[in-house]
């Protein structure tokens, strides 16, 4: 339906799916999207647009193009403010002659970053060639006079290295946000691993303090019951009764006592009040439930988080090789530069020997 509705054949439609996929990639999703909801959403947007602003798909590259941009931007859109701003945001002159002027200045460290990248690619004549304009604010006719070259040349001069810089400063910060990306992702996974050794740990060690706090309430209640003496008279009875006073002071007669038994052996358990039973009857029973309890959900706990560290986040995959819109290798431009001021261009090996690294797939490392 949707390959109709753009004016494609189905293999066409299916090529510029993957193509779409692979800029989907090359900016990266969330881990709970899938690429190709990013590029269902960029098609829904191509739709949206009136029939007059669309490109037309005879023109293929323009088409594939176009098409590309609208899933960059929904992969963007689903990323967060601060990504956004770094891969969204076009590097105008001005902000280049702001960063050339005041490096140290530069309140975004990925900016600054970038900058001292893309600079560090550039030869000596571009980078007096940028200073002279932007730091020692001179016209181009001035240039061009001091040089004693024509102003059309000293201007495209200028125009191929602020494009140069510009497409290094781009993919410098692309690849610095990846790297921020990756390393949180790896971050969170040895923080899940350490989790999951010392869980079941902690959760013996929480049953074993609930097991001492319910043993030591029930021996404290223990010792402090007393028994109740039920046949010891009250001292009320023992006192002497009350007698009118006359103006002789009689001596009080005596008063028979009844013997006081003695409390036997076989008669200690009746001593015992009904609450402290009550409280010995709820001490067994959390005993004999709460205790296996506790050991049965510290097993069920531990198994658990042992199974949640067999589910993590798959790490996002690497775009295609076959289509890497957007990236720029610092070799190609280093070659493309050197190629225009009709020099020769070293192989990538040398290139990387030169700088005291290897090559890689991109740059060197």
């Amino acid at each position: 339906m949707l390959a109709s509705a753009f004016g494609l054949s189905r293999p066409e439609f299916d090529d510029l799916v993957k193509t779409m996929m692979a800029v989907v990639r090359k900016v990266g999703c969330p881990a709970h999207v899938h690429p190709l909801e990013v590029v269902h959403d960029a098609f829904i947007k191509a739709l949206d647009k009136p029939i007059s602003k669309r490109r037309s798909s005879t023109d293929r590259e323009k088409f594939i193009g176009w098409m590309c941009e609208l899933a960059r931007y929904a992969a963007l859109t689903n990323r967060g403010s601060k990504h956004r701003k770094l891969l969204g945001e076009e590097l105008t002159d001005a902000n280049i002659a702001a960063a050339l002027s005041t490096p140290a200045h530069v309140p975004d460290v990925g900016m600054r970053k970038a900058l001292e990248e893309a600079l560090a690619l550039l030869d000596a004549k571009d980078l007096a060639l940028l200073y002279a304009h932007y730091v020692e604010d001179k016209t181009v006719q001035e240039i061009a006079d001091e040089q004693n070259r024509r102003w059309s040349t000293v201007d495209s001069r200028l125009r191929r290295v602020r494009r140069l810089l510009r497409a290094a400063m781009q993919s410098t910060i692309i690849a610095f946000v990846l790297f921020v990306a990756k390393n949180a992702r790896a971050q969170g996974a040895r923080l899940a691993r350490h989790v999951s050794r010392l869980l079941p740990h902690a959760t013996h060690a929480a049953c074993a303090m609930t097991v001492a706090v319910v043993c030591g309430i029930v021996a404290h209640g223990n010792s402090t019951a007393t028994p109740v003496r039920q046949d010891i008279p009250s001292l009320v009875a023992l006192a002497p009764p009350e007698t009118a006073t006359t103006n002789a002071m009689a001596p009080p007669l005596p008063q028979e006592v009844a013997p006081v038994k003695p409390i036997g052996l076989d008669e200690l358990g009746e001593q015992w009040s009904a609450s402290t039973m009550k409280s010995t009857k709820f001490a067994l029973c959390l005993q004999t439930t709460v205790v296996p309890f506790g050991f049965l959900l510290a097993s069920a706990m531990t198994a658990g988080a042992c199974a949640g560290t067999d589910r993590q986040t798959p790490p996002p995959q690497e775009p295609e090789e076959e289509y890497d819109p957007g990236g720029y290798d610092p070799y190609d431009l280093a070659c493309q530069s050197e190629t225009a001021r009709g020099n020769d261009c070293l192989s990538k090996e040398e290139w990387c020997a030169k700088r005291g690294m290897r090559p890689a797939r991109r740059g060197c490392k």
